[in-house]
C-alpha cells in the first residue's frame, strides 16, 4: 500500500527539502520504500536502510565544516566519509 504525504510549503527551508518525504510504500513482508522529494528511493526491512532502489545525488549538510568527504574507486564505487565516523560505501 503506497501512502502519499502532502506538499512541502513554498517556504520550505533547504533542510526540509532534503528531507521531504513524497511517499511511503509498505509491502506484507515487512519491507518499507520511501520515496523522497530529491529522487531518491530508500528501501528499508524492519525500520534498517538495505538499499537504494534510487541512490541520492547528494547529501544534505547543515554547514561546509561538516562537508562529507568523498573518494571514487577505479572500479565506479564510492565512499563517503563523514564528521562523524559513518562511512558511506556505494
Amino acid at each position: 500500500m503506497r501512502y502519499y504525504l502532502p506538499p512541502l510549503s513554498a517556504s520550505a527551508t533547504e533542510k526540509e527539502q532534503a528531507l521531504a518525504l513524497v511517499y511511503i510504500e509498505k509491502y506484507i513482508n515487512g519491507t518499507v520504500k520511501r520515496g523522497f522529494l530529491n529522487g531518491t528511493i530508500a528501501v528499508y526491512y524492519n525500520n534498517v536502510l538495505v538499499k537504494y532502489d534510487v541512490k541520492p545525488k547528494k547529501f544534505y549538510k547543515e554547514s561546509n565544516i561538516d562537508q562529507p568527504l568523498e573518494e571514487e574507486g577505479e572500479d565506479g564505487s564510492k565512499k563517503i566519509f563523514f564528521a562523524n565516523g559513518t562511512v558511506r560505501y556505494f
